[in-house]
Formats: structure tokens, C-alpha cells, sequence
């Protein structure tokens, strides 16, 4: 019996890299220093807030961490942010989910293609492929930078380029947002929600896995 999946591709945050341990802190203090910038305190960010902002595009990020009447400057913001989410990834602590290193090397061993596709912008994203190791466990990684458009045309070019022949209903996207089942769904691929962000249910009956074991079971069946 063969694999269930022709290609596999991942969302960055909140499926492969646990975003939630670190960003929120981050985020916190990058406003912080921009409230001691200007000269007046701003509102931190609580982790709910801050973790709500995950996956979206860049701009979206970093206005959402800024009051309404502020959020002109987000390129500020982000100027702030980049360097601390950089010295945290490249820091040496594993942020990689429990699991997913093993299932991605087994994956590619039994000759499934692995893609990464991410909403976000490029410095975060080689920080995440080298700080993180990401780069070497996967074939062809994308971001919003890298000129294949939104989620669903990055997962579209992941496919020309490593699985070509593979029928749409044999490529899945893994993600923890509605906004990557809608990718999927635009695609005609499958989609495995990744619970984090989102309850077992929350978006119906879309399939979903709590962590890697449940994950291995969907994409190695029998492993």
C-alpha cells in the first residue's frame, strides 16, 4: 500500500516551529523600546493578542501591535522586531515542535517531497531555516518575499518544482490557520489543521492533529 500523500508541504509558524514559546515576549518588548523611542508608553501586547498576529502577512503583524492611530509607522515597528525574533532563532534554543525533525527526515527517506510555505518576510524566514535547522529538512522552502505570491501560489510553485506529476488531492498543506485551509482548499489539496491555535472542531470537519505523533499517522500510516 503506498503513502497517502504525493508531496507535503508546511506552514511555518504554529506547525513546525512553536512560535508561542517566544514571540510574545518579543513582541512585548519591541514595543517597549518604541514606546521609550517616542517618549510615551504604548500598550503591550498580551500573548493572546501577540499570538493572534502569527501568520499574517508582515505588514498586518506589525500594525496589529501598534494602537490604531499609530500603526502608520509598522516599518518602524518591524525595524525594531527583526532583530530581536533573529537573535532568539539564531540563539540556540530548539523551537522545532517535539517529533517534527524525525517525521520530516522520514518523510523525504521514503521519498515524499517536503515544501515550506509562510506569510512571512524573508530575514525572519533564513532565520528560521538556518537558526532553526529547517533548511536542511525540507526540499524547497517559500515566503512572501520569495515572488510566488500569496500562500496557495507558494504551495502551487512548491509543486511544479519537486512533485510536477502529482495529482492536486495528492498534495496536502499542514497548517494551524483557516486562512491555510483556505489555501488548500483553493488548490483542491487536502488539509491536516494543526491544533494550537485553533480547537479540534473550530473549523468543522477539517482533519487535525494535536502533535507530530498524530501527524506521522496521517502522513506515514503503519511508521
Amino acid at each position: 500500500m503506498g503513502l497517502p500523500f504525493e508531496l507535503v508541504v508546511f506552514d511555518l509558524d504554529g506547525t513546525l516551529v512553536d512560535t508561542e514559546a517566544w514571540w510574545p515576549a518579543v513582541a512585548r518588548e519591541a514595543v517597549r523600546r518604541l514606546g521609550e523611542r517616542w517618549g510615551r508608553e504604548l500598550p503591550l501586547p498580551d500573548a493572546e493578542r501577540a499570538w493572534s498576529l502569527v501568520g499574517l502577512p508582515d505588514r498586518a503583524v506589525f500594525e496589529g501591535l501598534l494602537p490604531e492611530e499609530d500603526r502608520h509607522a509598522w516599518k518602524e515597528m518591524r525595524a525594531l522586531v527583526l532583530p530581536l525574533e533573529v537573535e532568539v532563532l539564531r540563539g540556540g534554543r530548539d523551537f522545532v515542535f517535539p517529533g517534527m525533525r524525525e517525521l520530516c527526515r522520514d518523510l523525504r527517506e521514503a521519498g515524499v517531497p517536503l515544501g515550506i510555505a509562510s506569510n512571512c518576510g524573508r530575514a525572519y524566514f533564513e532565520a528560521c531555516l538556518s537558526g532553526q535547522g529547517l533548511g536542511d529538512l525540507v526540499d524547497l522552502a517559500f515566503c512572501l518575499d520569495s515572488g510566488a505570491g500569496d500562500k496557495a501560489g507558494m504551495c502551487r510553485a512548491i509543486r511544479a518544482a519537486l512533485a510536477p506529476g502529482a495529482p492536486e488531492k495528492a498534495c496536502v498543506l499542514v497548517g494551524d490557520r483557516e486562512t491555510d485551509a483556505r489555501a488548500a482548499r483553493s488548490l483542491g489539496w487536502a488539509f491536516l489543521l494543526r491544533l494550537g491555535f485553533h480547537r479540534r472542531g473550530d473549523l468543522g470537519g477539517v482533519p487535525s492533529v494535536a502533535d507530530a505523533r498524530e501527524l506521522r499517522a496521517r502522513l506515514l500510516p503503519g511508521s
